[in-house]
Formats: C-alpha cells, sequence, structure tokens
C-alpha cells in the first residue's frame, strides 16, 4: 500500500478506484504537501483516503477530495475527516471615486453550486502567479482594467501581517483561503458609464461576465458573497485604525489647491 510520511511517520492511502493516481497526487500537487505541512502537532492522522481528483483540460490537479482517519489529542474518537483541496485564491474589491461619490466595481456571472448568477468582486485561483501578478490578472480579465501593482492595497497584509495567508472561507471542509485586495480608482462619469453592464471573461474559459457599478454603501445589501462582504469589513476596520487612508473626495482636492 502506497504511504505518505506525515512528520515523520508513513500513512497508510488508499483510493476509491484505479483511476486515481496516489503518488501523483502526493508528489506533483503542491496544495497537498502545504497541507501535509500545515498540521498540528496535536493531530494524527491514521489513514487517508482518496475519493476523487479533478483535472483541467492540460491534466494538471485542481481539486482533490479526501477522508482521513485523524485524532486531536489522543482522543479516542476522530474528529471530522472529510477534505476539499483547492489551494489559494485571490479577490480584488475595486473602488471607484467619481468625484464626490465613492461605488463599488463587482461582476454577475452564473455560479451553478447556488444555481444562480452572483454578484462578486472580482476573484481567481493561484496559480504560479506571484499573488500581486494574479490579481492583475484577474482584474484585467474580468474587468478590462489594467492596473498596476502600487494601485493595489493588500488588506490581508495590512490586518494580519505575514501570519495568514488569506481569509480562511471554509476550514469545516476545505483549505481554501483568499487574499484580500483593494483598487481605488478614480474615474470620470463617462468612464463609469463605459463600465456599467460591460460584458467580459474568458469565454473560452466558460466565463460569463457582466460588470456592474453600485453606490458604496449598498453593496452589502445587493449581495450575500462573502469574499465581497469580509473585504468591506477589512477596509473599513482598516480606515479606523489609520492603516489605509479614506478616499479623498474631489471637493476636497480641489478646496487644497
Amino acid at each position: 500500500m502506497t504511504s505518505v510520511n506525515i512528520k515523520g511517520v508513513d500513512v497508510p492511502c488508499s483510493a476509491e478506484n484505479e483511476q486515481i493516481d496516489i503518488l501523483e497526487i502526493i508528489t506533483k500537487f503542491r496544495y497537498f504537501r502545504d497541507w501535509i505541512a500545515s498540521l498540528d502537532d496535536k493531530i494524527t492522522i491514521k489513514h487517508i483516503h482518496f475519493q476523487n481528483v479533478d483535472k483541467s483540460g492540460g491534466g494538471k490537479i485542481m481539486f482533490v477530495k479526501f477522508k482521513c482517519q485523524a485524532y486531536y489529542m489522543n482522543e479516542p474518537k476522530p474528529i471530522p475527516g472529510i477534505i476539499l483541496l483547492r489551494g489559494g485564491a485571490v479577490s480584488c474589491l475595486i473602488e471607484l471615486i467619481c468625484g464626490d461619490k465613492t461605488f463599488g466595481l463587482l461582476v454577475q456571472q452564473p455560479r451553478l453550486a447556488v444555481g444562480r448568477c452572483t454578484l462578486e468582486a472580482v476573484a481567481g485561483m493561484l496559480d504560479q502567479d506571484k499573488v500581486s501578478g494574479a490579481v492583475m490578472k484577474e482584474v484585467e480579465e474580468e474587468t478590462g482594467i489594467v492596473v498596476q501593482y502600487q494601485d493595489l492595497i493588500d488588506r490581508t497584509k495590512c490586518a494580519h501581517g505575514e501570519m495568514l495567508q488569506g481569509m480562511e472561507s471554509m476550514v469545516g471542509l476545505s483549505d481554501e483561503y483568499l487574499r484580500l485586495y483593494l483598487c481605488r480608482l478614480s474615474v470620470t462619469s463617462d468612464e463609469m458609464k463605459q463600465l456599467e453592464g460591460r460584458i467580459t471573461g474568458l469565454r473560452d474559459h466558460g466565463e460569463y461576465i457582466t460588470l456592474k457599478i453600485l453606490p458604496w454603501d449598498q453593496i452589502w445589501r445587493e449581495t450575500p458573497d462573502a469574499k465581497t462582504l469580509c473585504s468591506m469589513f477589512l477596509r473599513e476596520q482598516l480606515m479606523k485604525t489609520g492603516e489605509i487612508r479614506p478616499p479623498i473626495p474631489y471637493s476636497q482636492i480641489i478646496s487644497r489647491k
């Protein structure tokens, strides 16, 4: 039986069917290795059973679902052990400043898991790119806007330093984390009109995205999307502590001249 070394102990692994290549997961899937490295010393893994593997069209592993026989602090009963590994992602909430008003630029797209179109901040999975590079790429792909590194505010780093990789969105099931960014852009009313309703997304990847602009103070009422709401909360808290500045109204900029 194939095994994987976890903290110096060889843990046996099994698979639901012959199509699942355990060795490929152990050696090539980065997020499985990251998961092993993250395990608390108080957790003991006795067995891993791989249930399903989803791959991209190019054969790259995207998602791995497995079940562990795992124990916490030598307690006799195992802890819940169903896990879906998918790794990290990035999200960018775009703040548009037009005159004295602040708006949010969101993307509307069909999300099959909830059976409807959702309204949310720009987001995408991390691959081999640097985090900031992945953010800029996703913003361009989903909105058509080319942003620079200096346009981005890493709110995860502002709030947690290097202690955390990002917002942990589904800790009862998945290792997924989201690195949360804010992008502030000054725009004209004409530019706002050009953005509203724009159809974007990578069609050959099955992305069907429509841009939607909302007054900033209405966003929280219009979407239940967790990453968007968390992004807004972090923005407000970081402005309270002075770690990021509030947007400067156009009238104040003019009055300083």
